[in-house]
């Protein structure tokens, strides 16, 4: 393995990257060589668009990076990161890649020369199918000839008509399973796939010209100490965010199943869930704590910093250490 590790983790990064305005590089890289896979060549970020909505929850909009790229040939996409909870991943990004169209069409912003909206979702868990990247765009075509259907238009400036394939215009997905990834180092997205699932990158050559880069541009060690700060907050937060929502969903549906056979279903289930997020918030924070040590102490984080970052005392934090073993993996 890397001796500079530790890196931060791939999907805090984009956020980290993106604030440097000369350089965008490192995620310039990522998504070429992502979107290499289905043929698209290199990309150059020229607009980095707000990427938080306040119209959401922010358990609902995990948007990472809204932002304009453009290819050696001077076409234009749009393109969203997201980093996903489990539940309802795919009706998610289907709405938010939507509403990316239409609050930035409201923003008047002209949009006549970029070809598609692209999603990306990195997803920290695995599926039953076990896959790597899933791909997937909306295809159109004569439903007894199998002709793709094409469109008119005018470029800007000129007068000539061209033609398009309807399917150009409507978003594309990719959809990354990061724990299910192999670590077989065997083309250019693999080297990405196999930092963002070990945060580090692989020892072996790898052809990708951004991998120094990236192991010198995402030292956790050398970030300032309000940078590790941001960071270190971010983790709690996604930790905190499933921790609640897994605990209380099962302590709701636990306690309104009982309540539901003495009063009836309707108002058991209804009276169970609120119990459940009440003790199911309690546990959820013991828990999330727990993991958010388990994490930075795994990442080399210094026990000082854990401190400020938990609340806990040094003597608490060394009895959680030595009450799960397992933390010192």
């Amino acid at each position: 393995m890397s001796d500079h590790k530790p890196l931060i983790s791939f999907d805090y990064a984009i956020k980290y990257l993106l604030r440097d305005k000369k350089d965008y590089s490192i995620v310039e890289g990522f998504l070429s060589a992502l979107l290499k896979t289905q043929g698209y060549k290199p990309v150059k970020i020229i607009s980095v668009l707000e990427s938080e909505s306040n119209k959401e929850n922010k358990l609902t909009k995990k948007s990472l990076a809204d932002m304009i790229v453009e290819d050696s040939d001077q076409q234009k996409y749009v393109i969203e990161i997201e980093r996903h909870l489990k539940e309802g991943f795919v009706h998610k990004s289907c709405f938010n890649s939507s509403r990316l169209i239409v609050d930035h069409l409201s923003q008047n912003v002209d949009y006549t020369d970029i070809v598609k909206v692209i999603h990306i979702s990195l997803l920290y868990f695995e599926i039953e199918s076990k896959g790597t990247i899933y791909h997937g765009k909306t295809i159109i075509h004569d439903i007894d000839k199998d002709h793709p259907l094409t469109i008119p238009f005018k470029e800007k400036g000129s007068k000539a008509i061209k033609s398009m394939h309807a399917a150009s215009i409507f978003p594309e997905y990719f959809y990354i399973f990061i724990p299910s990834f192999d670590d077989k180092i065997q083309k250019e997205i693999d080297e990405w796939l196999y930092v963002m699932k070990h945060d580090e990158v692989p020892e072996e050559s790898h052809p990708s010209p951004c991998m120094a880069l990236v192991e010198e541009k995402l030292n956790f060690l050398k970030m300032t100490q309000t940078e590790r700060n941001h960071y270190i907050a971010y983790k709690k937060d996604i930790i905190d965010s499933k921790d609640q929502m897994d605990t209380a969903l099962r302590k709701g549906k636990e306690q309104g199943l009982k309540e539901g056979m003495k009063k009836g279903l309707e108002k058991g289930i209804k009276k169970g869930i609120e119990k459940g997020k009440e003790e199911g918030l309690k546990e959820g924070m013991y828990k999330a704590k727990i993991q958010m040590i388990k994490e930075l102490h795994r990442d080399g984080v210094p026990l000082s910093t854990i401190v400020k970052a938990s609340g806990l005392t040094k003597d608490e934090i060394e009895r959680i250490l030595n009450d799960h073993p397992t933390l010192h993996q």
